[in-house]
């Protein structure tokens, strides 16, 4: 009896050290894996900011945030993106949704581009002297669209602002939809970028002021600057979810 009464003992113990460092381990691992979503192979993407070609499968749907999706069609990089935080939305219309393809499968600065970017001294203005009536003209500005687009690291297209009607068949587009949820599409085709590999990785973010000061804290630490004894504000990311996603996938 006593020995049966070690065994069960000793099998308790196992069983203990199991459930308190290989399941974490476990969960820890299976959340690292969601984290990376995959670039869906999707044909036939019109870019008119009207999702119903993306046969609903852009991840996060049931989300209160927003929801996403990268793709390919082997020709072209395809993005989406639903917002229906109106927070998340405002920081979007101000300073742009950034669409980053890897040269690899590298989470790194690659091909670039950021859309919408709008008037912003007149969009200040607006929502300054009637917060009603500048949400209004944020949606007119949205629906007459802007005049381009930010771009960085395509071969063969200079850095800078790209006109909306360009050679290169760079699209992008966003709209209020008539849920009042903000809508956004991009196309890039991928002969204008540099892949070092078939297996790469993207990134959809939203330009928050919260992700911005990441880049920014992230840029300082890689080039060796050096911060201490320098006081820093603590920045908190204020919404409920990441507000940039990866995706991961063989491009070609």
């Amino acid at each position: 009896t006593k020995y049966k009464g070690r065994n069960i003992l000793i099998m308790c113990k196992q069983y203990l050290l199991f459930v308190l460092f290989v399941i974490p381990f476990f969960l820890f691992a299976q959340k690292k894996k969601k984290d990376l979503y995959d670039i869906q192979h999707i044909s036939g993407i019109i870019i008119d900011a009207n999702i119903d070609d993306w046969e609903n499968k852009l991840y996060n749907l049931k989300s209160d945030v927003w929801s996403y999706a990268v793709a390919s069609d082997k020709t072209k990089i395809y993005a989406a993106v639903i917002i229906k935080d109106k927070k998340l939305m405002d920081e979007a219309i101000r300073n742009g949704i950034l669409f980053n393809i890897s040269y690899s499968d590298k989470k790194m600065d690659g091909a670039r581009i950021i859309y919408p970017k709008f008037n912003l001294e007149k969009l200040e203005n607006s929502i300054a002297d009637d917060p009603e009536e500048g949400r209004t003209i944020v949606q007119e500005e949205l629906l007459q669209s802007t005049k381009g687009y930010y771009v960085a690291g395509f071969d063969k297209v200079r850095d800078g602002l790209l006109a909306r009607n360009n050679q290169y068949g760079i699209k992008a587009l966003c709209k209020i939809d008539e849920s009042g949820s903000l809508v956004y599409e991009c196309e890039i085709p991928l002969h204008l970028i540099k892949f070092k590999t078939s297996t790469i990785v993207a990134q959809l973010a939203v330009n928050t002021l919260y992700f911005s000061r990441q880049k920014m804290s992230a840029g300082m630490r890689s080039s060796g600057y050096h911060t201490r004894g320098i006081s820093k504000p603590t920045l908190k990311n204020p919404y409920t979810e990441n507000t940039d996603v990866w995706f991961s996938g063989i491009i070609k």
